[in-house]
C-alpha cells in the first residue's frame, strides 16, 4: 500500500506553487499565511513567464523554454483560480447555513 509521502512525492510536481507552499509549511503557520505564500508564488511564476515570453519575442529565446514557461504559468493560474473558486463556494455554503 502506498503511503501519503510516496503518493505526495509522485503526484506533486516541484514547479507548482501550491505544492511548494504546502511542503514548506510549519505547524504554526496559519491558513492565511500559507494562502498568501501560494498567491505570491503564483504571481512570481506568472511574472517570470511573462518576462520569458517577452524575451522570446525580442531576442529570439529558445522556443522550448518559452512554451514550457507559458504552460507552467497557465497551470499555476488554473490552480489559483480553482482555489479561489473553492473558497468562494465554501463561503457561500457557510452563508446559506441557518443559525
Amino acid at each position: 500500500m502506498l503511503t501519503n509521502a510516496v503518493i505526495g512525492a509522485v503526484v506533486k510536481p516541484a514547479s507548482n506553487p501550491v505544492n511548494a507552499a504546502l511542503s514548506s509549511t510549519k505547524p504554526e503557520q496559519s491558513f492565511a499565511s500559507v494562502l498568501g505564500q501560494v498567491m505570491q508564488d503564483t504571481a512570481s511564476s506568472l511574472r517570470s513567464s511573462e518576462a520569458l515570453s517577452a524575451r522570446g519575442l525580442q531576442e529570439g529565446a529558445n522556443v522550448q523554454e518559452v512554451v514550457a514557461g507559458v504552460l507552467e504559468a497557465e497551470r499555476n493560474l488554473q490552480a489559483a483560480v480553482a482555489i479561489r473558486d473553492k473558497l468562494v463556494s465554501a463561503y457561500n455554503e457557510i452563508m446559506r447555513m441557518q443559525i
